[in-house]
């Protein structure tokens, strides 16, 4: 069984890459990719891309996500004391989360 610990790492671990996709997005250029391809095609071709592109990262983001609230659910489940609005909240304050699971390790 995994510990308190284990828990909040991969529960801060998918946090940080929830926060990680926009800046990954910038920093492949995908500005830079549309624009050039509105030159290269058309501006509906670019403007197709941009729109597909951004459904695949809201679609990630999404995802990434319902995977922290996935695993949210089982703490609260494993923990039995903290409700699921608790945990629900505690996504914004993972530090607070760990420790108060900390609090109910066994």
């Amino acid at each position: 069984m995994l510990s308190s610990f284990q828990w909040c790492f991969a529960i801060n671990n998918i946090d940080y890459v929830q926060q990680s996709i926009q800046a990954f997005v910038g920093e492949l250029g995908m500005e830079e990719i549309v624009t050039s391809l509105a030159n290269f095609r058309s501006q509906t071709a670019a403007d197709h891309c941009q729109r597909t592109l951004q459904l695949v990262i809201d679609n990630a983001l999404d995802t990434v996500g319902n995977k922290i609230l996935e695993l949210l659910e089982k703490v609260a489940e494993k923990v039995g004391n903290l409700s699921l609005m608790t945990a629900h909240n505690c996504h914004y304050s993972l530090t607070s989360m760990c420790t108060t699971l900390s609090l109910f390790e066994n």
